[in-house]
């Protein structure tokens, strides 16, 4: 998985401002990295547009579902049973790739290069449980390693498991506590468990480690907002434009930031208003010192 520019230039991700792009969504174009890009057949989707089509997927499987049940209720009756049992993941057009993967990595299990490439390829292709598999067997058997853990952090994600998304994201602060995207990674997990205390706790140590992020502010806000916090909401917002002086023109983050600044009563000026340019580079929002 290349990540935080690992021989690769050029755009970075919608998401993640430090990760390289590797690809771009076939389905709205914006450019996602490894731990975002997901596929829906052989085509790379990001992470909304391949949530989006999983639910319809859901959705038609539902109605096939409850179609052949019908069916099958009518002709057994009420002492009917249907018997159903778990079906391989179906690699498409990747079978024989993984099936040689699993092959070379069965020949040598602790072949890190081997093993990296078959835990990532079956990531992409959400199977999300198989990638867990084979990369806990190889954890197990070969020794800790972080570098795989960034695919298994983002597997229990995917999947909703937020304890041990949770703990993997700890494994990868202890490993490295100087990265910043590591507690927003955990924060991002505890956000999704509803642990708000925790996921702001996260966020701000990102931003600690990071004041430049371009995408923990906005998690920061919107956690601080669900908390009932708006003015601290606010204040991670105009904190973020005061970093990034060429978002003042952007509507949405101004009307978002007076919605905040109205909703919370928050004390001091009012967000439009306009102040020295050296002070805030020109923005019509109030410095932290005027809050």
């Amino acid at each position: 998985m290349a990540y935080r520019g690992e021989g690769q230039s050029g755009a970075s991700c919608h998401r993640h401002a430090s990760a390289p792009a590797v690809a771009s969504c076939a389905t709205c174009a914006s450019p996602v990295c490894e731990p975002c890009l997901a596929y829906v057949g052989t085509e790379p989707r990001c992470p909304t547009c391949a949530a989006r089509g999983r639910r319809a997927r859901r959705a038609r499987q539902a109605l096939l579902v409850g179609g052949a049940l019908a069916v099958v209720g009518a002709v057994v009756g009420t002492a009917g049973w249907v018997v159903t049992r778990d079906k391989p993941f179906d690699y498409g057009v990747r079978k024989a790739e993984v099936r040689a993967l699993d092959d070379a990595v069965d020949a040598k299990p602790c072949d890190r290069d081997a093993v990296f490439k078959l835990v990532n390829l079956t990531f992409r292709l959400n199977d999300y449980k198989g990638s867990l598999r084979r990369a806990n067997a190889h954890l197990a058997a070969c020794g800790d390693w972080p570098r795989l853990r960034w695919l298994t952090y983002s597997a229990y994600h995917h999947l909703g498991r937020w304890d041990e998304a949770i703990a993997e994201a700890t494994r990868l602060i202890e490993n490295a506590p100087r990265d910043q995207d590591f507690y927003w990674w955990r924060g991002q997990s505890k956000h999704k468990k509803r642990d708000l205390d925790g996921a702001i706790a996260d966020f701000r140590k990102a931003l600690e480690l990071m004041p430049s992020a371009n995408y923990i502010p906005f998690d920061l806000a919107s956690a601080l907002e669900e908390k009932g916090q708006r003015c601290e909401a606010r204040d991670a917002l105009v904190a973020y434009v005061v970093t990034h002086p060429k978002t003042r023109d952007n509507d949405w983050l101004v009307q978002r930031i007076g919605r905040l600044h109205a909703e919370g009563a928050c004390p001091g000026p009012a967000p439009d208003i306009v102040f020295d340019d050296d002070e805030a580079g020109g923005i019509g929002l109030p410095t932290p010192a005027a809050r």
